[in-house]
């Protein structure tokens, strides 16, 4: 019920309110200490919570790095955050989708778009050539607005579009596959990111997950039914707690209704 405020400024009303002020129709309030850095750039809500992306370390005294979550009491990080700019905030398909001039995201390679689903950053295809500074949804797709000439692997002056409606980090393909399959991922061995590609030729319930050398799970990037379709993932090297796990081999499995296959993977630090 409160009218939100981003930017440069380090008071608002006389009141102290670092790069965020909050509104209530009399007078400005500060939320926590604020931001320590240049600015808030951009604003929205996801999950319940007031997200601000910018340009600064801190928020509320703890590290933040460009983004931040406001709870109604306290500012807390998203992850690791990006190591640039955010200048451009959005929500499609139930993720924070964020722009900006940052290549990675969490620790991984995102390429200046990328998605927050709660508890992690993931890519959205192989992003952009660089910078997205404007994010709006369209007839149901996420449009991004920017500097860019290039978005996945299609020339697109300044403006494209994502069309996926039910992962931020997987693309289809125009044309359905006729049968089922896992690529390698590429690059491989790789540091610190890598893409999977699958195919599946009928609408099915998806599960992609990727395990040690001893059998055990660390990291789970599907489980989702999924139409008939081609896709891609990307892995960052991080397990199901986003903690980096070690370089080694790794194994990464699907599951596809009754169809099954396994390919292995290099990590290298």
């Amino acid at each position: 019920g409160k009218l939100i405020a981003g930017g440069g400024f380090t008071t608002a009303g006389g009141v102290s309110a670092n790069r965020v002020a909050a509104w209530d129709g009399f007078s400005w309030s500060e939320l926590g200490i604020g931001m320590t850095g240049s600015y808030v750039d951009a604003l929205t809500v996801y999950d319940n919570k007031l997200i601000a992306g910018g340009y600064f370390s801190m928020a509320d005294g703890s590290t933040a790095n460009n983004i931040a979550s406001w709870d109604g009491s306290s500012w807390s990080p998203l992850g690791a955050g990006t190591d640039d700019q955010v200048v451009a905030l959005t929500v499609y398909d139930n993720k924070l989708i964020a722009g900006g001039s940052f290549r990675e995201a969490g620790g991984g390679t995102v390429n200046y778009i990328a998605s927050w689903d709660g508890s992690s950053w993931s890519p959205l295809g192989s992003g952009l050539n660089i910078d997205a500074t404007a994010l709006v949804l369209f007839d149901g797709k996420l449009t991004a607005g920017g500097s860019f000439t290039i978005a996945g692997d299609k020339v697109s002056a300044y403006l494209a579009q994502w069309t996926k409606t039910t992962s931020a980090v997987m693309e289809p393909n125009s044309q359905l596959p006729e049968k089922f399959a896992l690529g390698q991922n590429y690059p491989n061995p790789f540091n610190p990111s890598t893409t999977i590609e699958y195919s599946v030729p009928s609408r099915s319930h998806v599960t992609i997950e990727i395990f040690n050398l001893l059998g055990e799970r660390v990291r789970r990037l599907v489980d989702e039914t999924k139409s008939a379709g081609s896709y891609r993932i990307g892995w960052t090297g991080l397990n199901d707690h986003n903690q980096p796990v070690a370089t080694g081999i790794y194994f990464y499995r699907i599951r596809a209704g009754e169809q099954v296959q396994i390919r292995k993977m290099l990590l290298i630090k």
